[in-house]
């Protein structure tokens, strides 16, 4: 109960404004993640709320999640009803319009909601999670301009009530420290970084040539480059290492080659990862407009969708690029081309199958993917306008 108290006295600093003029409160006493709350929004005295506003709330979701919702007038308050998946600690909310403009985010500070699991009891880690929101997605959704000190404080109650937070959190929180104040929380990186490297944990050691990284001591960090790699020839440093060298190679054979040695020496076969290898080299081989190559390895991609965003772009350089100047292998262009809005078309008519693989900031999938239909249609009408 006392790290309950504590919490919501903390929540409460950032919604002190709310109680002085607008709120947005649960109608349960303690709303739960997994089922759907309904919640009040009493406007701030005098502020006009348009007609078809909606509440845009943000929230963790593998990363994270931007949702908006209707409000409906009942009175002198508005309501929203919503469910957000299980196991989300909070969330913070603002007030839109229907063409996504801010209406009302609580004096830059975002209404902040509290969610409890099944027993009424707070998640772990929600004071931290409140304060990444905060400091991340917040200013960049909803408009927010917490201040750096009230997040800190987020952060060094949430490490009080949870000694466990400090291995998630604190090198986020000491990143936002040094921003605030570099010589002040210089010694307590580097005290940090030292904590780092007495384990045997390699996540940890690369955590610690981050600090070295951001503290600009070169020598420090390539000698522990080299603890890491020494350790863990085949761990996540050493396949981070292999990437950048892929993507160092500009000729394809070059690319296929390296991508040969990641597997052998790594036997890291993700779908994902085999798919930006091949991408890298279908992309390569359009460059040379070698097709046959080009079909090999577009036919090798698992996930056909990401193939789109390569389609218009190839088409596009085929395209020439403006009305005045020449196109080349236009019919190709065409059919590459082509292939994107057809692609495209499908997410749309699908939207329950692809609208999780997307993000669009303030745009609802339907409208992030008619805007990339309509990028993608202006390269297929250029093409189409040269061959006439």
């Amino acid at each position: 109960m006392k790290r309950l108290l504590f919490l919501m006295l903390l929540i409460s600093s950032f919604t002190v404004s709310a109680q002085q003029n607008g709120s947005l409160k649960p109608k349960q006493d303690y709303p739960k993640a997994g089922v759907e709350n309904t919640y009040i929004y009493t406007p701030p005295k005098g502020l006009l709320i348009p007609d078809k506003s909606m509440i845009e709330i943000i929230y963790t979701a593998k990363p994270f999640a931007d949702k908006k919702y209707p409000l409906t007038k009942k009175g002198d308050v508005y309501e929203a009803s919503f469910k957000i998946p299980d196991s989300t600690q909070v969330f913070i909310a603002s007030v839109i319009d229907e063409n996504k403009k801010m209406v009302d985010n609580n004096n830059e500070q975002g209404y902040v909601s509290v969610l409890y699991d099944k027993n009424n009891k707070t998640f772990p880690f929600t004071n931290a999670t409140t304060a990444n929101l905060l400091s991340s997605m917040g200013p960049y959704l909803l408009k927010l301009k917490v201040p750096s000190k009230d997040i800190l404080q987020l952060y060094e109650s949430e490490f009080k009530a949870n000694e466990s937070a400090k291995d998630k959190y604190y090198f986020t929180y000491l990143n936002l420290l040094y921003r605030e104040n570099k010589e002040e929380t210089k010694p307590k990186m580097l005290d940090y970084a030292q904590t780092l490297l007495i384990t045997n944990d390699e996540t940890k050691w690369m955590s610690a040539s981050t600090i070295y990284r951001i503290l600009k001591m070169t020598d420090e960090q390539q000698k522990t480059d080299a603890k890491i790699l020494a350790a863990y020839p085949t761990g996540n440093f050493a396949k981070q290492k292999a990437q950048t060298d892929f993507r160092s190679a500009k000729d394809p054979l070059e690319m296929i080659a390296k991508m040969d040695h990641y597997y052998k020496k790594f036997n890291d076969t993700a779908k994902a990862l085999k798919d930006y290898f091949y991408i890298s080299i279908i992309s390569a081989y359009a460059d040379k407009k070698d097709w046959t190559n080009y079909t090999k390895y577009k036919n090798l991609v698992s996930d056909k969708n990401k193939l789109n965003s390569l389609y218009n772009s190839v088409a596009w350089k085929l395209s020439g690029e403006s009305l005045d100047k020449p196109g080349e292998d236009l019919a190709m262009a065409r059919k590459i081309s082509s292939q994107s809005l057809i692609a495209i078309k499908n997410m749309i008519a699908n939207p329950e199958k692809y609208s999780s693989q997307y993000f669009f900031g303030n745009m609802e999938f339907k409208e992030g993917m008619d805007n990339m239909y309509a990028t993608y249609a202006d390269t297929y009408a250029l093409i189409l306008y040269k061959l006439k």
